[in-house]
């Protein structure tokens, strides 16, 4: 059986409780006895002491009656008439005495006698010695029958209750005992449960608060608790919390010791009081080395300055840490110092990435970008005008095969400087450089000039294009928006088929304002649809590069200018049933 504390507490209540009940019942039994005892031997005493007193009295009567009578005292005659009064009203009263002890008969024969006796002494008074031998004859035998009766009486009384002065002393000394006992009994087994528990409970608490103090020290745990009450559950629970933990601190342990990156902790002046493994590597230095000294001699000292103002800046507002630094080094490291403080622990825990070739890529990307925007777009400019001067005939009239690939060289030159241009275009949205210019434009306008760019290619296309009529304004940089629809919109007429119509829609929604261009073209597969914001990525990339003639830029672009504004964009499709590409943009977007 599974004793609880809850168990145990009840059985420490409950077997003092058993004991008392057994004394109270041993109790009342006694005391039931004794005081039976007690009135059998006050009603022999009332007995005993009724008879001898009704003995007294009629003896008093007769002496009073046979004194009158030869004395003829008036004073012995009002004795004789009181005591006869007091006869007859001690026989009446004590009449029940009697009938409870079943001498019902034996009684109602003396009361008789007495009657009788009574008789014969008005005789003796009335008569004043006339006939007195025979009266005093008849006396004798009234008294001998009363005396008779009274001792069979009294001997009876005996046989059923006999008089034994010591019982009921030693009835109530045996009751006070079994009292005494009883209390000093349920003391003792309750002090023997509760030291027995609270030996049993301290032990095992003892042993908890032992492993409490061995857990953080990182040494082994005691054995657990035995048992199966609170104590010995919430001790398992304690040792899988540690064995958990234990398991934790490894995982831990094996992604400082792997990681690839240095992962340190300082304390409030910069200290380095624990470091990964990865700094042997990194940095070139051994753990131990390194913590001994601070963060700043490890660093150039045009680096002190801004890791000092970034650690300041953690402690006093709670920001986190990002900081550039360069390590004193031989070779040039650069690294992202990132991280936050910890009031509690009065700690910096930081991560040091290197960031040499990421700096590097970001060195040569910007000078590829601006490679490509003067030193290849204004080349390719001068191109593309110098093929369409000349398709055009210019420079007079080209033989037809000159002048068809002079203008097929100038549709391609046009793609590659579109290709630049969108390069150019990412380049700045991701950087941050693209200022937007909001303003209030009417929404019917950014759809006029919209309509206007792609309209000779749907009517090429043969595409019907139907544009909402909305009286609305929206707080935008109407060019950047209108680039946005006229890239969804040429992308509509590109992938739909003759005589189908592309709509131009809009719509309030909230705090939103709503924009949509839905097409009946050929849509988009839906393991697809995640995908076509990103650079570079096409439905069909081969066959839409090669007859749309599409660089899979135009929706990333549009994705950078939607979310420069603070909007969102999506596209639902079904494939076969067409397309809807929207965007959303707050109608009060945030001061900027």
């Amino acid at each position: 059986m599974r004793l609880t504390l809850s168990r145990k507490g009840l059985l420490l209540i409950l077997l003092p409780l058993l004991v008392q009940v057994g004394c109270f019942l041993a109790y009342d039994g006694l005391l039931s006895k004794a005081v039976n005892l007690y009135q059998k031997q006050m009603h022999n005493t009332l007995v005993i002491g009724h008879l001898n007193w009704l003995g007294v009295l009629l003896s008093v009567s007769s002496l009073a009656a046979n004194g009158f009578a030869v004395s003829g005292d008036k004073d012995l005659l009002d004795v004789y008439a009181s005591v006869r009064n007091d006869t007859k009203r001690e026989l009446k009263e004590n009449a029940s005495l009697f009938s409870v002890s079943g001498y019902e008969k034996d009684y109602g024969h003396l009361a008789d006698l007495s009657d009788k006796l009574d008789q014969k002494l008005d005789a003796v008074v009335a008569g004043r010695g006339r006939g007195e031998a025979v009266v005093n004859a008849d006396v004798k035998n009234l008294w001998k029958d009363l005396w008779l009766t009274r001792k069979a009486i009294l001997e009876k009384e005996q046989v059923r209750a006999p008089l034994r002065p010591k019982e009921v002393p030693e009835a109530f000394s045996l009751l006070k005992l079994l009292t005494n006992g009883g209390i000093a009994l349920s003391i003792a087994i309750a002090l023997g449960v509760m030291l027995f528990y609270s030996r049993d409970i301290a032990r095992r608490l003892q042993t908890m608060m032992e492993n409490v103090s061995r857990l953080p020290e990182g040494r082994p745990l005691l054995e657990q608790v035995k048992g199966d009450d609170e104590i010995a559950t919430f001790d398992r629970s304690f040792h899988d919390m540690a064995k958990d933990l234990s398991e934790a601190r490894e995982k831990e342990r094996a992604i400082l010791d792997n990681a690839i990156d240095v992962i340190c902790a300082m304390d409030a002046d910069a200290r380095f009081t624990q470091v990964s493994r990865s700094v042997r590597t990194a940095w070139g230095k051994e753990q131990d080395q390194l913590l001994k000294m601070d963060a700043f001699q490890i660093l150039k000292p045009e680096s002190h300055e801004p890791l000092r103002e970034a650690l300041k800046q953690a402690r006093e507002t709670g920001e986190k840490i990002h900081c550039d630094v360069h390590l004193a080094t031989l070779e040039p490291i650069e690294v992202l110092w990132t991280g936050a403080w910890s009031p509690e622990n009065q700690n910096f825990y930081c991560v040091v990435h290197d960031v040499t070739q990421e700096r590097k890529i970001e060195r040569l990307k910007r000078e590829f970008v601006a490679m490509i925007s003067h030193d290849l777009r204004s080349p390719l400019m001068s191109v593309q005008v110098f093929l369409q001067l000349l398709s055009s005939d210019h420079f007079g009239a080209m033989p037809e095969q000159v002048a068809k690939r002079s203008k097929m060289s100038a549709s391609d030159m046009a793609r590659l400087i579109n290709l630049i241009n969108n390069l150019l275009d990412i380049d700045r949205l991701e950087e941050g450089q693209m200022k937007i210019f909001r303003e209030k434009v009417e929404v019917q306008k950014i759809f006029e000039r919209s309509r206007e760019s792609v309209e000779s290619l749907a009517e090429r296309a043969r595409i019907s294009l139907e544009v909402c009529a909305e009286d609305d304004e929206v707080d935008v940089d109407d060019g950047l928006i209108i680039q946005v629809l006229v890239n969804l919109l040429s992308n509509a007429v590109k992938f739909s088929p003759p005589n189908t119509v592309v709509l131009l829609d809009y719509k309030r929604e909230k705090n939103d304002a709503y924009f949509a261009v839905v097409d009946q073209g050929r849509g988009i597969p839906e393991n697809k649809l995640s995908l076509v914001f990103e650079r570079f990525k096409q439905v069909d990339e081969l066959e839409d590069a090669r007859k749309k003639k599409g660089s899979g830029l135009g929706l990333t672009i549009c994705k950078r200018i939607v979310e420069a504004h603070g909007g969102t964009i999506g596209v639902n499709s079904i494939e076969g049933q067409g397309s809807t590409f929207w965007f959303r943009l707050p109608l009060n977007p945030p001061a900027t």
